[in-house]
């Protein structure tokens, strides 16, 4: 069963725990980004999760070279009907065209409640996490189950592929060579 606070606004997840970290369970922070290539993703972290510094494309199983960016407030109210500071995993709900990608932390599957807010951020609702997921699948977004926990790969495990995700160093370009034509060949 859902249960459901009221708190004032909170535009992020840590004006949210100061009104509801009391609460059981875990607080999530949410993104919603998008890339030229892949489109459009909506995932939920647990918040204690430094996703500025996580590979996203790579934890999203994302083939080449990725560059998410997060979406303008626009793009937010037409594909997942919510302003920012309100988005959350309910938002699965309004992508009635399958163009959003939904993932989540797997480790707030592990947790005894998963706190967000409903679609609105004067609110926190407590799920247990059967229950999202149960959500999602029902709104048509089976989810992409991000382990943030594993162990980078590193870039020639796995034998495959070429394109990893990750960004690799270019070698650099020797600069070109000048033809002298007066030069003597040999030497």
């Amino acid at each position: 069963a859902a249960t459901t606070v009221a708190h004032p606004e909170a535009f992020t997840v840590e004006e949210q725990a100061t009104h509801v970290g009391h609460l059981p369970g875990a607080l999530t922070r949410n993104l919603f980004v998008k890339d030229k290539k892949h489109g459009l993703f909506l995932i939920t972290a647990w918040d204690k999760r430094d996703t500025k510094g996580a590979n996203l494309g790579k934890l999203l199983g994302l083939e080449g070279k990725t560059n998410l960016r997060l979406c303008d407030e626009p793009v937010l109210v037409e594909k997942l009907g919510v302003k920012r500071g309100a988005l959350s995993p309910l938002a699965v709900l309004h992508d009635k065209t399958g163009d959003v990608r939904f993932a989540i932390d797997k480790a707030l599957l592990e947790q005894e409640l998963v706190n967000m807010h409903p679609l609105r951020n004067d609110r926190t609702t407590s799920l247990a996490p059967a229950a999202l997921l149960a959500y999602a699948k029902h709104c048509g977004h089976e989810p992409v189950l991000l382990d943030f926990d594993a162990e980078p790969s590193a870039p020639a495990a796995g034998g495959g592929g070429g394109g990893g995700g990750g960004k690799q160093p270019k070698p650099a370009k020797a600069p070109a060579a000048k033809k002298e034509q007066d030069a003597p060949e040999g030497g």
